[in-house]
């Protein structure tokens, strides 16, 4: 994790920046992003005219971005606008740090462990308890659950496109860097082997554990 404090710039040099690392990420819910710059994500709790300007329960469980893809993100640029005198943090774990300090059995145990992930995990979830959560088209519902073919398929709870068979993104259950050390680094409230945000469930040779949509 690298912190840049006191930084002026637009969303254009932002997303200038973050292209330095790779092909950028639109968000499955793009009427949450900013005008003209849809790779941009507005993560904000401020509702105009009735209507909420951006995700304001972002974070509100440990999760991994986009970990219910089969290439997950590599990392998240985020940039601070306004930030309320108390709360609103956005928190780090090191998983490197928690996958070092396992007993030599449970590292044993989880080396052929794979972990299901999807979207619709917790979004019925959300949507209950926060008046921030859209209800997903049927094209937005299709690109949350392209998982690039990979094996499986949850049944997400909720109505309408979140009701419909999608498919799992499946992951080793405990992820390597893209730099080459496992675990991966938690970010943002998880990039666990297993968020609770998206995991619905973790299989292998003598383990089996499954949670129709939500993750404990």
């Amino acid at each position: 994790m690298l912190v840049f404090r006191d930084q002026r710039i637009t969303p254009a040099q932002q997303i200038t920046f973050s292209r330095r690392f790779g092909q950028l990420q639109i968000h499955v819910l793009h009427q949450l992003a900013l005008a003209q710059h849809p790779e941009v994500l507005i993560v904000s709790n401020i509702v105009e005219n009735g209507k909420p300007i951006g995700l304001g329960d972002a974070g509100h469980f440990w999760h991994s971005d986009l970990s219910y893809k089969e290439k997950p993100s590599l990392g998240s640029m985020l940039q601070a606008q306004e930030l309320p005198s108390e709360g609103g943090d956005t928190l780090f774990a090191n998983m490197h740090a928690a996958y070092d300090a396992l007993p030599t059995h449970l590292r044993d145990a989880l080396a052929d462990l794979r972990a299901e992930h999807t979207y619709f995990a917790r979004y019925a979830e959300l949507q209950k308890c926060s008046p921030w959560r859209p209800n997903l088209t049927h094209a937005q519902a299709d690109r949350a659950s392209e998982a690039g073919g990979a094996s499986g398929r949850a049944h997400a709870s909720g109505d309408g496109a979140q009701g419909a068979v999608r498919e799992r993104a499946l992951h080793d259950a405990h992820r390597r860097h893209a730099r080459g050390r496992k675990p991966r680094c938690s970010t943002n409230s998880s990039r666990t082997a297993c968020g609770p945000s998206s995991c619905t469930g973790i299989a292998g040779p003598s383990a089996t554990w499954s949670s129709g949509t939500t993750a404990r």
